[in-house]
């Protein structure tokens, strides 16, 4: 079943479109449990998502060499 509630910008790359979560639905998809007020900002400052995120191969494993 595809996701309903991701929006690819209009501006197209290698590795396809960048998505974004619908700012209707961003506080009962990523925030349900923060105030309207407060999932107000996030949803309407979100960075997009490249699609290329969900399909490419990770060719390292970043917690071996990044602190956490």
């Amino acid at each position: 079943m595809p996701a309903t509630n991701n929006t690819p910008t209009p501006y197209d790359a290698p590795g396809g479109p960048d998505l974004f979560i619908n700012i209707d639905t961003f506080r009962e998809t990523f925030c349900a449990d923060l105030p309207i007020d407060v999932a107000a900002v996030p949803a309407v400052s979100q960075r997009p998502l490249r699609v290329a995120a969900f399909t490419e191969s990770a060719t390292a494993a970043g917690w071996k060499t990044r602190p956490s």
